[in-house]
């Protein structure tokens, strides 16, 4: 039988050319800014303010959102496991490295203002997600904040996205997803909305379209007797938790 590690070498040494670069455009250009206009909602209001923070984002893919964080005026560094995603985020000429979660959280000393996943913690099944979570606590410094983003299982038609990539093992609704952050140590926890908006015209379609499904969904939640109040129904949440 095949062990975790052996798993998720099978699938993340070409993870772009496999499952990521399926989703959305194939062209890079593109793709980093459909990537860049999510992560101006999603990530960018809950940076710090001082350009020098220390960022860190594990399973940076292929430097997308280190991309992002250079062009505001931030210095990320990442790593992640798969070296073609590395290659093609120093190709981007972002701080990027080979490296394994675990070996960085035994290698690397001190800790850091802004500890980031993306995509990330869905790969991961429910006992490593609880102990990753409680080694990843310790690296963020009193005052700092880690953020993540998962699939949603409150969303509408969630299975797209919890389904549609084979790695996928936790998956998490805001009350689960607090319920675990809690468990791993986390104080202070928001379950947010992602970012829904896509580029050109089609987003005022985007927007109508997405205003009829939220009040769809939330008819449906009121008829089965479980509030609408905080609902968070978009495809992804976002995680921002603090020590």
């Amino acid at each position: 039988m095949q062990s975790n590690e052996e798993f998720r070498k099978k699938f993340y040494e070409s993870y772009f050319a496999h499952q990521a670069s399926r989703s959305g455009s194939v062209n890079l250009a593109e793709k980093l800014l459909d990537d860049h206009l999510h992560y101006t909602h999603e990530i960018l209001p809950h940076l710090p303010e001082k350009k020098d923070s220390s960022i860190v984002e594990i399973a940076c893919g292929y430097g997308s959102l280190l991309k992002f964080l250079a062009d505001k005026g931030y210095a990320p560094k990442g790593f992640d496991l798969s070296a073609d995603q590395v290659g093609m985020a120093t190709e981007l000429g972002v701080d990027a490295e080979v490296k394994d979660i675990e070996d960085w959280i035994g290698e690397s000393s001190g800790s850091v203002d802004v500890l980031l996943a993306i995509d990330l913690i869905e790969h991961f099944d429910k006992p490593e997600l609880l102990q990753l979570l409680i080694d990843l606590r310790k690296k963020v410094k009193t005052g700092g904040v880690f953020i993540a983003r998962t699939p949603n299982m409150d969303g509408i038609h969630p299975n797209q996205y919890a389904f549609g990539d084979f790695t996928h093992g936790a998956l998490l609704n805001p009350s689960s997803a607090t319920q675990l952050f809690k468990a791993a140590g986390f104080s202070n926890i928001q379950v947010l909305d992602s970012c829904v908006k896509i580029r050109g015209a089609k987003e005022f379609l985007r927007v109508i379209v997405w205003g009829f499904s939220r009040l769809r969904a939330k008819v449906q939640l009121f008829g089965s007797g479980r509030s609408t109040q905080g609902a968070v129904l978009t495809p992804n949440i976002v995680i921002v938790a603090r020590p």
